[in-house]
C-alpha cells in the first residue's frame, strides 16, 4: 500500500514538472484540434491490438487448458485494469493467478506462460527497435542502452525456453545446488525446468511457435504504428522508421517501476527523444494520446474485473 502511494505522489510530481515545462495553451490548442483522419486511425487500432493479444493468448494456454477467444479477450483486458494502478505492467501477471484457478494448472506453469509472453513481447519490440534504427540510420548514446538491453531480452528468452538446458554445462549441477539451497531458490529451478516444458509442449506442432513468434512481433509493429498516428493526431510529423526507431525506448524506459504505468517518465522520454519533430506542448500532448493505449483497455477491463476477483475469492475459500 505505502509503495502505490509513493508510486503515485512520484507520477504527480512528475506530471506537474512536464506541465510547468509546457505552454498550457499550446497543449490544449493541440488536443481541441486533432487531424481526425489520423486520430481515427489510432483508436481502430485498438481493434486487432487487443484481438492478436487474445488470439495469441489462447495459443499459448491451449496446452494447459481450454479458453475461448472471448474468455482470453476478457483476461487481457481485466489485466489491463490492474496495469493502471501496478508499476511496470505487474498486472500481466495477474493471468497467471488468474490461470492457476481455472483448477488445470499449477501457479509455477501459469507464471511461466505469462513471464514467456512478456519476454516474447521484449524481444519483438527489440526488432522493432532494429528496424527502426537500421532504416533510421541514426545512431545515438541512448542507442548503446537501448541495444543492451534488447540483446539481454533476446538471449535471456532464448535460454530459458529455447535452449535445452541439458546441453549447457553444469545445468546438473545448478539444478542440484538450488534445490539444497532454500525454498525459494528450489522454486527458481522448478521455474528453469517447468519453463522447457512448457516450450516443449507449444513445439509439439512447430506452427504453434512459430505463430506465436509471428504474431508478437506483428503485435509490435501495429502497437507503433498506432504510436505513429497519436503523434501525426496533433500535428507532431515524425516518420514511421523514427516512430520504430526511438518509441521503443521511451516504451521501456515507462517500464521502470517508478510512476503508475509509466506515466509521467514515458511522457518524459517521449518529450525527449521526439524533440526534433514539435514543440514540447505538442509532444506532450502526443504523449497523452499516447498513454490511451494504456487507459482504454484498462476502462473497458473494469467490466470483467469483478468476476475474475471473485473466482479468486471462490477459489482461496
Amino acid at each position: 500500500m505505502i509503495k502505490r502511494v509513493i508510486a503515485l505522489i512520484l507520477t504527480v510530481l512528475v506530471v506537474f514538472v512536464l506541465i510547468k515545462l509546457i505552454n498550457i495553451q499550446a497543449f490544449l490548442e493541440a488536443l481541441s484540434h486533432p487531424r481526425w483522419p489520423d486520430l481515427i486511425a489510432a483508436l481502430l487500432f485498438f481493434i486487432p491490438l487487443v484481438g492478436i493479444t487474445a488470439f495469441r493468448w489462447q495459443i499459448l494456454v491451449h496446452k494447459s487448458c481450454h479458453c475461448s477467444l472471448w474468455e482470453s479477450v476478457k483476461l487481457q483486458l481485466a489485466s489491463n485494469t490492474l496495469n493502471l494502478i501496478l508499476p511496470s505492467k505487474l498486472g500481466d501477471l495477474s493471468k497467471g493467478y488468474f490461470l492457476r484457478n481455472t483448477g488445470k494448472v499449477d501457479l509455477s506453469r501459469g507464471m511461466n506462460i505469462v513471464i514467456f509472453e512478456k519476454l516474447i513481447d521484449l524481444s519483438s519490440l527489440g526488432i522493432v527497435y532494429l528496424t527502426g534504427l537500421c532504416f533510421h540510420g541514426y545512431f545515438a548514446k541512448a542507442d548503446y542502452i537501448c541495444l543492451g538491453l534488447i540483446v539481454f531480452f533476446i538471449v535471456a528468452t532464448a535460454a530459458i525456453y529455447f535452449i535445452p538446458l541439458r546441453i549447457i554445462p553444469g545445468y546438473t549441477a545448478l539444478l542440484a545446488w538450488l534445490e539444497g539451497r532454500g525454498k525459494l531458490l528450489s522454486k527458481i529451478g522448478y521455474f528453469l525446468e517447468d519453463g522447457q516444458k512448457l516450450i516443449f509442449a507449444i513445439r509439439e506442432n512447430n506452427l504453434q511457435i512459430i505463430s506465436i513468434v509471428a504474431l508478437s512481433i506483428l503485435l509490435w509493429f501495429l502497437h507503433m504504428t498506432q504510436v505513429y498516428f497519436f503523434f501525426h493526431t496533433v500535428g507532431a510529423l515524425p516518420n514511421l522508421m523514427t516512430v520504430f526507431h526511438w518509441a521503443p525506448m521511451a516504451i521501456l524506459v515507462g517500464l521502470i517501476p517508478v510512476t503508475i504505468s509509466g506515466i509521467g517518465i514515458r511522457d518524459g522520454s517521449f518529450m525527449f527523444l521526439f524533440r526534433s519533430y514539435g514543440s514540447q506542448a505538442v509532444l506532450f500532448a502526443a504523449s497523452v494520446l499516447i498513454t490511451l493505449r494504456y487507459i482504454i483497455p484498462g476502462v473497458l477491463g473494469l467490466f470483467f474485473i469483478n468476476q475474475y476477483l471473485v473466482r479468486n475469492t471462490v477459489k482461496q475459500k
